[in-house]
């Protein structure tokens, strides 16, 4: 009696997935083969890394934020700022309308804040971290009401002046 080979279960998408949704339409999203150029990648290099892709007809699209990501994180080959001028590039002739290519743009704008942001708080916390090792303890607190926005310190308790005031 002959065996039969085990039915393999569907494993779940272990890829990459964008930390910032997309809300565009899929069809001003670029196809994996585009999207390596825009990335200036080997095709097969997004097919190994298993990318979250979204079927559109017989082709894969990959959302821009998951796009701007890629460049972010692993393929720092080019400026994301002109990556992003890209995508905007690629989808205006697939636009059906102003409004759908609006969206697009909103997305990027949606990554471009959302890491920029990450980055600068990363930042602040390795400034203030650095501060704490580094000053006595006194010093510190004052530095943290500043940076926070507690009590102003006192050089900056003198007399205020009026803002229509001159003087």
């Amino acid at each position: 009696m002959a065996t039969r080979a085990p039915i393999k279960k569907p494993r779940p998408a272990s890829g990459v997935t964008p930390t910032v949704r997309s809300t565009s339409p899929v069809w001003l999203w670029p196809s994996l083969r585009q999207a390596a150029v825009l990335l200036r990648v080997d095709p097969a290099t997004l097919s190994r890394r298993k990318v979250a892709t979204e079927p559109y007809g017989q082709e894969r699209r990959l959302a821009p934020t998951l796009v701007l990501e890629l460049c972010d994180r692993y393929y720092r080959r080019g400026d994301i700022g002109e990556l992003a001028a890209a995508l905007v590039e690629h989808a205006r002739p697939q636009a059906h309308s102003l409004d759908e290519l609006e969206s697009l743009e909103a997305d990027v704008e949606r990554y471009l804040t959302a890491s920029r942001s990450a980055q600068r708080q990363g930042a602040d916390d390795a400034w203030l971290t650095e501060a704490q090792r580094r000053l006595p303890k006194d010093v510190y607190q004052r530095v943290l009401e500043v940076v926070g926005g507690g009590e102003p310190v006192e050089s900056f308790r003198g007399a205020r002046f009026d803002e229509d005031d001159e003087g």
